[in-house]
């Protein structure tokens, strides 16, 4: 058996190790519903560990390139995580969101039941047809699976945050914001099941992170990531739910924009027929 690299190994472990925790937040909610202030509460947690799981999987290729230590091993583990915090977690919260919706109980199950099996379609596909050279990396094929997992957790940030149940400071947008609230609740499981079928789709989806730190050395990079990570954190519950919806959308508008180039009647130049 070939030696196990420990410091990527321990960093792609860290996503894992957050998906599962999240699990356990939303499962401590659950025990919890009749009381909003914990639920709130454990339910918000749960969206930051998703949020944290991304930091993670954003980091172990590079400190794993940092360590000369690139492995087939490390690419399936990095994608088991991946199933556990983008698959699974996500899914677990978009069905207890849908519990606070009863009309919407079987709609949450069908909808997290298919968020799972699209992310696990999604990380298989990535595993098949990825290269192992960098230009094969600067766009992906489908809505990458942290990306709509982060959208899930953001919204659901963001929900708990701006009904005031947890953050004070929010007291105040509480009551005009309701409305919005609702059917944002309203709206989890539907946009779950979008997310879904865009995970598995061809919609073609630009790797910004590789796009934008391309060519830099890897501390560089994982400096970068982190500072990233903290003007989000700082700037919640707003920053992320807006970043992420906008990823989401600009791979939808890129599909229409190109399906309307190629349907667009050429204009023949001067000599041509």
């Amino acid at each position: 058996m070939k030696k196990i690299p420990i410091l990527p190994t321990l960093v792609t472990l860290g996503n894992a190790f957050f998906g599962f925790l999240s699990i356990g937040f939303v499962l401590k909610a659950q025990q919890v519903f009749l009381d909003p202030l914990l639920f709130g509460r454990y339910m918000g947690w749960a969206g930051w560990c998703i949020l944290f799981a991304m930091v993670f999987d954003a980091l172990d290729g590079k400190v794993a390139r940092l360590a000369n230590a690139t492995s087939d091993f490390g690419a399936q583990l990095d994608s088991l995580c991946d199933l556990i915090s983008f698959g699974v977690a996500p899914a677990v919260i978009i069905k207890t969101m849908a519990m606070q919706q009863e009309q919407w109980g079987r709609v949450g199950w069908a909808a997290s039941i298919l968020f799972v099996m699209c992310a696990a379609m999604r990380l298989a596909r990535f595993n098949v047809e990825t290269r192992p050279d960098e230009e094969s990396h600067r766009y992906f094929k489908g809505l990458p699976s942290p990306a709509a997992a982060g959208f899930i957790a953001s919204m659901t940030i963001l929900v708990h945050a701006l009904r005031g149940l947890d953050e004070p400071e929010f007291k105040g947008l509480a009551k005009p914001l309701e409305p919005v609230m609702d059917w944002l609740l309203y709206s989890m499981p539907f946009v779950g099941a979008a997310l879904a079928l865009l995970m598995i789709s061809r919609v073609r989806y630009v790797h910004v992170i590789n796009n934008w730190l391309r060519g830099q050395e890897p501390l560089d990079y994982m400096v970068k990531v982190m500072m990233v990570a903290l003007v989000a954190v700082l700037a919640q519950p707003f920053s992320l739910p807006l970043l992420l919806g906008v990823y989401v959308l600009s791979g939808i508008v890129g599909w229409f924009k190109e399906s309307a180039t190629k349907h667009a009647p050429r204009i023949l130049g001067p000599g041509e027929e």
